[in-house]
């Protein structure tokens, strides 16, 4: 249930116009291009032109009660996302460079290179075993991929470290060689360095 679009379709009926009219009214000189803009809006919540001030306009909505409604959905939709995600996390490493940014950022993006050189899966089944296998396992898929790159990832130069990404909110931050440098906790209530012990 879309709660906004709920609330435009109300406000609709409540000033007598209809959808084809607002759309209309939002200022576009072309239908298609408007009626894609506002689709954009109503359905994926995306409002890069600025689109949901013209509906308040034009729906005269001066106590903001679409623009409530607006952002109690995107909450609603953002908790439905990071439900599914920690349903689905699965532990992994990520592989940080001396480069942010790739060189040639198309290039990298068409080539899958995130995955390819960014992503280290790790088995779903290292949560269930002793903490000493984990730090074992842990430190071979990092040196194996520090290895296999010869310690630099193409279009993002030097390896630098990597992060054990071992909860959906925690992770691990480690040296070339596995070492720790700290554990941040990223859930909402907490960003605070966790005690840890060095990946042996």
């Amino acid at each position: 249930m879309n709660i906004f679009k709920e609330k435009i379709e109300s406000a609709l009926k409540e000033t007598g116009l209809a959808e084809k009219e607002l759309i209309s009214k939002l200022g576009y000189s072309k239908t298609e291009k408007a009626k894609r803009r506002y689709g954009e809006l109503i359905n994926d919540l995306n409002d890069p032109a600025g689109l949901l001030k013209k509906i308040e306009q034009v729906l005269s909505d001066p106590k903001g009660q679409i623009r409530k409604t607006y952002e109690k959905e995107k909450e609603k939709r953002s908790a439905e996302r990071e439900r599914k995600n920690r349903e689905e996390f699965s532990p992994y490493l990520s592989v940080l460079t001396k480069r942010r940014v790739p060189e040639g950022i198309t290039i990298f993006a068409f080539t899958n290179g995130i995955k390819r050189y960014l992503i280290v899966e790790l088995p779903g089944s290292i949560f269930s075993l002793p903490e000493a296998e984990q730090r074992t396992i842990v430190r071979r898929k990092l040196r194996k991929h520090y290895t296999e790159f010869s310690g630099e990832i193409p279009q993002m130069g030097r390896i630098t470290g990597y992060v054990y990404h071992n909860s959906f909110d925690t992770r691990i931050h480690l040296g070339i060689e596995g070492e720790v440098f700290d554990s941040v906790d990223y859930s909402r209530d907490s960003k605070k360095i966790l005690n840890t012990i060095e990946i042996e």
